[in-house]
């Protein structure tokens, strides 16, 4: 376990921390996590180089961890998601639904509504990790990287003609096409580096 980087304002303490955000996200090589206040400042950053196997013990030694938040946002990034329209979904066929995500056998489904657009994201989150998440911040709400991503492209989205979006991260990207307000192609990649683009 490296970290990479870690910053906080000198003044940021539990006082603060009751009127901020916690925004937590976990890959396969590294859990980031950040500090905004109410009004979007950053007041704490960190990285830390390892995998979600070493969860448990970033949460229970590392200190902006051990507040408590107003809000506990976590993103997962997993290739294991897909949408479903609103319209047809029902939450009592998950089991059902669990065949177009291929879970692993330690793993739970979780769903979110993706505000802007009239579908549910479906995603798998390894049952270790949804464990040790909830026993620290059990209000927490998890959900996938396309989560966020596909907010920023709601707000962000003209009403009418294509637009295409992407979200360019370590290892990977998102894509997303939308005509007129409809959510047309969502996708992840995995990328080995900028030499993959040409």
């Amino acid at each position: 376990m490296k970290i990479k980087l870690q910053q906080a304002e000198e003044t940021f303490g539990p006082e603060q921390a009751l009127n901020s955000d916690l925004l937590i996200g976990i890959d396969d090589e590294r859990i980031s996590f950040a500090v905004m206040s109410a009004g979007h400042q950053l007041l704490a950053l960190s990285e830390i180089l390892t995998g979600p196997e070493d969860l448990e013990t970033v949460c229970r030694t590392n200190p902006l961890l051990s507040y408590s938040y107003k809000r506990v946002r976590i993103r997962v990034q997993t290739r294991k998601f897909t949408f479903i329209p609103a319209e047809v979904f029902a939450e009592d066929q998950l089991k059902d639904y669990a065949r177009f995500v291929q879970p692993q056998q330690a793993s739970d489904l979780l769903f979110s509504r993706v505000p802007g657009f009239e579908i549910r994201n479906l995603v798998a989150v390894e049952t270790a990790w949804q464990q040790t998440l909830k026993s620290y911040f059990p209000e927490a709400a998890i959900t996938s990287q396309i989560d966020p991503f596909l907010c920023g492209v709601a707000r962000r989205n003209p009403e009418s003609g294509f637009s295409w979006h992407f979200n360019l991260g370590p290892g990977a990207f998102e894509a997303a096409l939308v005509r007129e307000g409809k959510l047309l192609f969502c996708n992840l990649f995995e990328i080995g580096g900028p030499d993959d683009f040409n």
